[in-house]
């Protein structure tokens, strides 16, 4: 930011500002500053203006990437569907525009990229896979980024967020001492995410993809992304598991947490799925022998115009603002019990 170097923009910095901004209202200091700059909404509206006039005079780079994704966000937290879509499908374009969809190790002596250049522009592009299968999810739309062998590997060099030490920030006035400070493992929980995001995409593709809306393959991509994720949940580290029979007694960083809820949020969807088959007298489980038994499946058919249910999660109301995360310890008479924070 100092020397204004490629990886900073003046957009990115105010979409940084905004998103905290909306996380740390509580704190009455933090408020106070706020209310000089509309409670954070200054922050919003420069990031947006900045980033049309780049856009306007093609000044483009992975910042300007990354400052479409956090607003795309925030419209998205808003209500504004429209406006997220919009804002997240053209930072898609432009990385394949910059050519970060493709591994830059492949291409290292032909364009100079340093290592900390390709740690980066790999880091983008699975953000960006990410976040297009969790959009597309959210609004019922099929994914723009589809993964291929020319594409960046989910391997990161840089493990050091892996090990550094977390604990919570708070607006509710807990102390950090009540927190005993554990690894973040941040780099594990983004690759196992993006793992989840693969197997996602392949659902959302099948039931959203009007070309590919065959009953046949629906039932063959059922089965074969159930069974996926049950090898992703047999692969998943220990340390990022939430067994609701033996959780820790200090809830886990948030992102672990978010992570289990994405998982959720994915089964739920192939239910719903399932379900809807179930209701045209046909087992998923049965016909297609998901537990393993290696009884043979039988054949089916099913009428064209079957049913595709949505995958949408509530509509949030647009006037209300997300409050900041509170951490707790799972012990008796803590504000959230533990069935209560991580369902089965």
């Amino acid at each position: 930011m100092k020397v204004n170097g490629w990886y900073y923009s003046h957009a990115l910095l105010s979409a940084i500002l905004a998103h905290s901004a909306r996380w740390c209202r509580l704190d009455p200091n933090v408020a106070e500053a706020l209310r000089l700059y509309e409670n954070g909404g200054l922050f919003f509206e420069h990031s947006r203006t900045v980033l049309h006039d780049d856009l306007r005079e093609g000044r483009t780079g992975i910042p300007t990437v990354q400052a479409l994704l956090l607003v795309s966000a925030q419209e998205c937290g808003k209500g504004n569907w429209t406006q997220a879509w919009m804002y997240s499908g053209i930072a898609f374009r432009l990385l394949g525009d910059l050519g970060i969809n493709v591994d830059g190790r492949k291409y290292m002596r032909a364009v100079n990229f340093s290592e900390e250049d390709i740690e980066i522009r790999n880091r983008l592009f699975w953000s960006c896979y990410f976040w297009d299968k969790i959009i597309s999810l959210y609004l019922g739309r099929c994914p723009q980024i589809q993964y291929s062998n020319v594409c960046p590997p989910q391997l990161m060099m840089d493990d050091s967020a892996e090990y550094e030490l977390w604990s919570p920030q708070s607006a509710s006035g807990m102390k950090q001492t009540d927190y005993p400070l554990t690894p973040a493992h941040a780099i594990s929980s983004f690759i196992w995410v993006c793992k989840l995001s693969q197997v996602l995409n392949e659902v959302l593709v099948q039931v959203y993809d009007p070309m590919r809306h065959a009953p046949d393959g629906m039932f063959e991509c059922i089965k074969k992304q159930k069974q996926a994720l049950c090898q992703w949940r047999s692969a998943l580290p220990d340390f990022l598991r939430l067994d609701i029979g033996n959780l820790p007694m200090h809830c886990p960083p948030s992102h672990i947490v978010t992570l289990k809820y994405l998982r959720l949020a994915f089964e739920r969807g192939l239910q719903l799925l399932q379900d809807e088959l179930n209701k045209l007298g046909i087992n998923i489980d049965a016909d297609f022998d998901l537990q393993g038994t290696g009884t043979p499946g039988k054949k089916f058919s099913m009428p064209r115009e079957t049913p595709v249910p949505a995958m949408l999660a509530p509509v949030p109301d647009p006037s209300s603002e997300p409050a900041p995360f509170e951490f707790c310890s799972f012990g008796p008479g803590d504000p959230l019990n533990a069935a209560s924070f991580c369902p089965n």
